[in-house]
C-alpha cells in the first residue's frame, strides 16, 4: 500500500477501490478476522474512507468486541460526506444501536447480571433512548433534500407526490437490493415525510 500511495491521488484511489474490494470478497465469506486487518492496515496508511471505517466496524460488531466496533462506526460517521444522507442514516442507526448494547453490557456488570431491575430495564431504558433520539436528530442533508422538494415552494400536494415516487423506489416489497436496506431507506423517508407535513401548506 504505501509504495502506492506515493504515486498521487488517482493511485490512491485506485488502491483504495482495489482494497476495497478484496475486502468485500472477505465480508461475504465471513472473513471477519481478515477485514478488521486489512481495514486497519488502510486506515494506518491514510487511504481509508467512511466505508472502510464501517466495514471495519461491521466486522469488530459480529466478533462482539462493541466498543471497538463504536469507535469505528463514530470515524466512519463523521468522515461521511454531508450529501450522503441515507449513508448517514444508516451509520447513525448503528452507532446508536451499538452504544445501546454497550451501555446495557456496563450496566449488566453493575447490576451483576440480572435481567430484572438490574440488566434488563437498564437495556431497555437505553434502546428506548436511542430511539427517540434516532428519531429526533437531525441528519446532515435534511427532510427537502431526501425528498427532492423546493424549500422554498413545498406544499403537500408536491410533498406526497415526491414522498409516491421515492417510497417506490425504496418499498420493501419492490426493492432489489437487501431488505435491510429498503427498510432503513423507508423509514428515512417516511419520517422525513411525516415532518414535512406540518410545515408545507
Amino acid at each position: 500500500i504505501g509504495a502506492a500511495l506515493s504515486r498521487g491521488g488517482k493511485t490512491r484511489a485506485v488502491t483504495l477501490a482495489v482494497h476495497q474490494a478484496a475486502i468485500a470478497a472477505k465480508v461475504c465469506s465471513g472473513q471477519h478476522d481478515a477485514v478488521i486487518k486489512m481495514c486497519r492496515e488502510l486506515i494506518s496508511s491514510g487511504i481509508a474512507d467512511a466505508e472502510v471505517h464501517e466495514k471495519l466496524g461491521d466486522a469488530l460488531l459480529a466478533l462482539e468486541r462493541l466498543q471497538e466496533a463504536l469507535r469505528a462506526f463514530d470515524q466512519a460517521y463523521r468522515l461521511i460526506a454531508e450529501w450522503q444522507v441515507l449513508s448517514s442514516w444508516r451509520l447513525y442507526q448503528k452507532r446508536q444501536q451499538v452504544r445501546a448494547q454497550v451501555d446495557a453490557k456496563r450496566t449488566g456488570r453493575q447490576g451483576g447480571g440480572r435481567d430484572g431491575a438490574g440488566g434488563g430495564g437498564e437495556r431497555a431504558r437505553a434502546e428506548q433512548a436511542a430511539d427517540q433520539t434516532c428519531s429526533e436528530h437531525g441528519l446532515r442533508g435534511d427532510d427537502y433534500t431526501v425528498l427532492g422538494v423546493s424549500r422554498f415552494s413545498c406544499s403537500r400536494k408536491s410533498l406526497k407526490s415526491a414522498f409516491r415516487k421515492a417510497s417506490l423506489k425504496y418499498h420493501p416489497d419492490k426493492y432489489t437490493g437487501a431488505k435491510e436496506c429498503a427498510e432503513m431507506h423507508f423509514k428515512r423517508l417516511s419520517s422525513a415525510h411525516d415532518r414535512l407535513l406540518t410545515v408545507c401548506t
